[in-house]
């Protein structure tokens, strides 16, 4: 009997150490823990925005995500400004980015989920966030200020 006692104790505590694993391995993961990102969420961090995230295409849309967040379109993009690109090169969700550099026939921009020969780091916690050049104005891009 003592033996018995002994080995279902011992039983109960493999299973309560199973299911304590199981429940730590499967819990979300924290929301300052680094992962794979869209360019929208990226810059939604980078810059604090607040909203919905909406494909990239739709951010300077009349009603979009940076008029909700006080930003306004300029014409000459400067450090700092946000890129949006449309659909027309960037697939059916367009692309936004950071401008970083301008100069008379690029724009560098930060971002996540651009070019895939760019190096990768890790920021605002996107795994996949990179930095590289862009031909000015052959995308249709805007851009926006606050």
């Amino acid at each position: 009997m003592f033996t018995l006692h002994r080995s279902m104790r011992f039983v109960g505590l493999v299973v309560a150490l199973c299911l304590l694993t199981t429940f730590v391995l499967s819990a979300p993961r924290s929301a300052s823990a680094a992962s794979w990102c869209w360019c929208t969420q990226y810059v939604y961090a980078a810059k604090g925005l607040g909203g919905g995230y909406g494909d990239a295409h739709t951010w300077d849309d009349n009603n979009g995500i940076l008029r909700q967040n006080g930003y306004y379109q300029v014409s000459s993009p400067g450090y700092g400004d946000i890129v949006v690109y449309g659909t027309d090169r960037f697939g059916p969700y367009g692309h936004v980015g950071i401008v970083t550099n301008v100069n008379s026939s690029s724009l560098t921009v930060r971002g996540a989920n651009q070019a895939s020969s760019w190096a990768t780091f890790t920021e605002h916690g996107c795994t996949n966030a990179s930095q590289g050049n862009f031909v000015r104005r052959s995308y249709g891009e805007t851009y926006w200020r606050r």
